[in-house]
């Protein structure tokens, strides 16, 4: 079986930007995270907590959370990714760099899984921790994630050259 490869063009990707099912925000991305973090089917349910939440923090915050929210995909995004290459017997890890789009959805899948591993009890409270973990002092849970994969890229930059062979 022949595996395709899907290329998305920029006009795709920008239709895929501006189309949302989001309705308060027209936000792509949080969209994604609502359909990431929704149980059982329970879209209704999350979608109006996320909201509530967003509607509550813009008020003490005085900023608009669509911004902050893309602000800190932005800073957790990774640059560089990791691809294994076979090379004789042995399986070398090649840093390769990413397109922006496959930048925001490891970043967004980043984000889901540090909501989903802490141990807060409100899911409101962990959601919004994160991103202003990630806005404020850069120790939130996405930054270690990062940080683990370029620690690992800097051990394998000596592979580098192998990509062009």
């Amino acid at each position: 079986m022949i595996k395709k490869k899907i290329v998305y063009s920029p006009s795709a990707i920008n239709w895929m930007l501006l189309s949302t099912n989001d309705i308060l925000y027209t936000s792509y991305w949080l969209q994604k995270i609502i359909n990431k973090l929704m149980r059982k089917g329970q879209k209704e349910f999350i979608s109006k907590k996320i909201y509530l939440l967003f509607q509550q923090k813009k008020l003490e915050l005085k900023q608009n959370p669509k911004l902050l929210l893309t602000t800190s995909l932005m800073k957790i995004s990774p640059i560089l990714w990791m691809t294994k290459r076979k090379q004789g017997k042995y399986q070398r890890i090649l840093p390769i760099t990413i397109t922006p789009f496959q930048r925001y959805k490891k970043a967004l899948k980043w984000l889901c899984q540090a909501i989903i591993t802490n141990s807060e009890q409100l899911f409101e409270n962990r959601l919004f921790n994160e991103i202003l973990a990630i806005n404020t002092n850069k120790h939130g849970t996405c930054y270690t994630y990062k940080k683990n994969l370029y620690t690992t890229l800097v051990e394998n930059k000596a592979y580098m050259r192998l990509r062009w062979r």
